[in-house]
Parts: structure tokens; sequence; C-alpha cells
């Protein structure tokens, strides 16, 4: 059954992946009842944090926050810094997707606290993304481009996803876009 959960999970995620959030959601709701029945508490942590995405792209914001903190506590009891990290990025979009950007602003620090201890490039090109994201959200263009084009040259040392360096470009192409517009 385990097998079953972890299986369900990557179906969840490349749903995700691929915008496909109802189909995303019922995935990893199914892999998280799995591993619950089996009282596996890291494969419950995953679903949950995956699920974070999902229920923001969803709308389902009071439901991302609780599947954030349900995961972050269990990263945190495991010792998995990096998951608990990557949890807090996922949780600090949802905050600023409900316009709340000191609580955004709080997790993409915490995270990069994390990223810091830990000394995880991984950590920290996703909260490189994170802060440029926020900079463009409060329409500081500059620093949108100064911290993408930083996790950019994080990223190549890294050897980072496709999916990092195309999100990267995108935020860092609108950003450019945007400063051109206001010269």
């Amino acid at each position: 059954q385990r097998e079953a959960a972890i299986a369900l999970l990557d179906i969840g995620y490349f749903h995700n992946m691929r915008g496909e959030y109802p189909e995303a959601l019922d995935a990893l709701q199914a892999a998280l009842a799995i591993a619950r029945d089996l009282n596996d508490v890291g494969a419950r942590a995953a679903c949950l944090e995956y699920s974070v995405a999902t229920y923001r792209e969803l709308g389902k914001y009071a439901d991302a926050l609780a599947a954030g903190q349900e995961a972050r506590q269990i990263w945190n009891s495991r010792n998995n810094r990096t998951a608990e990290a990557l949890t807090l990025v996922e949780m600090g979009y949802v905050y600023l997707d409900l316009g709340k950007v000191a609580a955004t602003d709080e997790c993409f620090q915490r995270a990069q606290e994390i990223a810091r201890e830990i000394e995880s490039p991984l950590v920290t090109v996703n909260v490189l993304i994170a802060f440029g994201v926020l900079h463009r959200y409060r329409d500081e263009c500059q620093s949108t481009v100064n911290t993408l084009t930083a996790a950019a040259e994080t990223g190549q040392q890294i050897g980072y996803s496709d999916f990092l360096r195309a999100t990267i470009h995108w935020h860092r192409g609108m950003a450019l876009w945007s400063l051109e517009e206001t010269e």
C-alpha cells in the first residue's frame, strides 16, 4: 500500500505541474488517506506539503494553510529542514494571494534562515524566487531582477530543474518588462 500512496503522490504532483488542480487534489487526498491508514508520517507530510500549492490554486486558502501547518510540524519533528523550508515558501505564496504581505515576508524570512542554517542551494534558489515574486508584488522591479538574477546564478551552480529555470526567467522577464515601461 505504501507504493500506492507514493504513486498517487507522484500523480498529484504531475497534475499540479500541468495545472490540473482538481485531479491533483483527488490524487493527493487519496495518497493522504493511505498514508494515514499506514501511519506513515513522512508520506503524510509529503502529501500535505504538495497539497498546499494545490489548495492555493483552487482558492482554498484556509485548507492550504492548515495543510502547510500540519506538514511543517511533521517536518520539524522529523528534523527535515529542507522540507520545512519549502513548505514555508508555499505557505508564503498563500499569504501573498491573501494580500497578507507581512505574513508572506515572515514565511520567506524563516525559510531563508533555514536555507542558511543547512547550507542548501536548492532551498536558497526557491527562497530567492519567492522573494523575487514578493518584490514584484510590491512593484520593486529592480529588486525583483536582482533577486532573480541571484536565483539563476545559484541555480546554475546546482544544476536546477527546467521548471525552476523557467520560473526564474518568467518572473525576471516580467520585471524587466515593467522596468522598461517605467523608463
